[in-house]
């Protein structure tokens, strides 16, 4: 079930983001569950995600609940999670702190993970969700080329500048970075002389909280 998005509310121009992960666009009702796509997008931990997953049924306090997790997430290993996003204030709230743990709970009993992001994990790192949200139109665009752009991946460290030119094809570069089919600091700000390399084990895993 998907939630009506308020066209009338502060995310009107940025109600959807391109997921090259799922195909398609990804709705979302802030700029926090924004940020946290974005994140997604980037994890090659996450194979795919959707939003507004559910609903659960449960009771709480001797009341019927209803919940709408904000995010299922797949994995690599085809373990699923879900997400729930909140600014902090709210999540800290008692009556939406007990809802949010009896919402853990029975998810946990279902054999599902769950977690509540706020900004203070979602945006732990200005600079990376800038560069998240830089490389994420080029993901988008490249996503049906991704055999050909694999095929440029470099044998040895070098910098964006130099691998551009030697394939006369900067952007393409920036594709690579955004597939992560190369490493490159993305807790640093993206530049022409950033350090490039060939992907090892573990590298990106930070990007999913």
């Amino acid at each position: 079930m998907i939630r009506k998005i308020d066209s009338k509310s502060a995310v009107t121009n940025r109600s959807r983001i391109p997921s090259a992960k799922n195909g398609c666009l990804v709705r979302v009702e802030s700029m926090l569950e924004r940020d946290m796509a974005l994140r997604l997008e980037m994890s090659p931990l996450v194979i795919s995600y959707k939003e507004q997953a559910g609903p659960f049924h449960f009771e709480h306090l001797g009341k019927p609940v209803k919940a709408i997790p904000d995010f299922e997430i797949v994995f690599a290993d085809g373990s699923i999670e879900y997400i729930e996003v909140k600014p902090w204030q709210k999540a800290s709230s008692e009556s939406r702190a007990s809802k949010l743990r009896a919402t853990k709970v029975h998810l946990h009993e279902l054999g599902y993970k769950y977690e509540v992001m706020t900004e203070r994990e979602i945006r732990s790192c200005n600079q990376l969700l800038q560069n998240c949200m830089y490389l994420n139109p080029f993901k988008w665009r490249s996503r049906n080329r991704t055999e050909e752009l694999f095929d440029l991946v470099p044998d040895q460290e070098t910098t964006i500048e130099s691998l551009g030119k030697s394939i006369d094809n900067p952007q393409a570069v920036i594709e690579l970075i955004s597939h992560q089919f190369v490493y490159c600091d993305l807790y640093q700000r993206i530049t022409m002389d950033s350090r490039i390399r060939p992907v090892t084990d573990g590298d990106y895993w930070s990007l999913y909280i």
